[in-house]
């Protein structure tokens, strides 16, 4: 609504113009600040799980491994692997492939809800990572037990993950040790028949 002072004169047809002008501007305005908040949205979220992607964890384990080295805290990823994806892919088809994918990235979220600041995210394909800030391997073996558990008991059938685990220390100090660390974890564990979970050693 528009409104002119008392004792102003009445609007013109000419002030409507210039009014609706002005609203198709500030609309196109408005459609662009939410068109740019939507494309950010999917540049650091997989589409098919909601969860935060790659590019969001790469991110956020820079901050987290510069502020466990500045206070001395713990800092724990943990690297899930879905096994026999391919397989579900082959005889069930792809959407239940995705609903295996959407259900193992569930079990991750809902495994660390008991772990405040935790960032579940999915790397691509078929692998997830959880970042534990404030935890060291205790509570990142205990998360992914947890998360084989919902995952098995879950509704989209008998799945399993290999899940690897390592923690900042002495010989992992940089955000790419610790993920190369528990990304080799992970590979060791699916190498000798998945459905196990591995701790990188320092």
């Amino acid at each position: 609504e528009a409104y002119s002072a008392v004792d102003a004169p009445p609007f013109t047809d000419a002030h409507v113009r210039f009014a609706e002008a002005l609203c198709a501007q500030v609309a196109t305005a408005i459609g662009r600040a939410q068109l740019f908040s939507r494309l950010e949205d999917l540049a650091y979220r997989d589409p098919l799980t909601g969860l935060p992607n790659r590019r969001a964890l790469d991110e956020r384990m820079e901050d987290a491994v510069a502020t466990a080295h500045a206070d001395g805290g713990n800092l724990a990823l943990v690297f899930c692997d879905l096994d026999g994806l391919k397989d579900v892919n082959d005889r069930l088809g792809h959407e239940a492939g995705d609903r295996a994918l959407v259900a193992a990235g569930q079990a991750l979220v809902e495994a660390a809800e008991g772990y405040p600041g935790a960032m579940t995210c999915r790397l691509g394909g078929d692998e997830f990572c959880v970042l534990l800030e404030g935890h060291g391997a205790d509570a990142a073996r205990r998360l992914a037990r947890d998360a084989a558990h919902r995952l098995a008991a879950g509704p989209a059938g008998p799945l399993t993950m290999s899940s690897g685990v390592a923690c900042l220390d002495d010989e992992h100090r940089r955000a790419s040790d610790l993920f190369r660390a528990a990304d080799a974890a992970q590979y060791a564990a699916k190498r000798v028949g998945g459905d196990k979970l591995f701790v990188a050693e320092p």
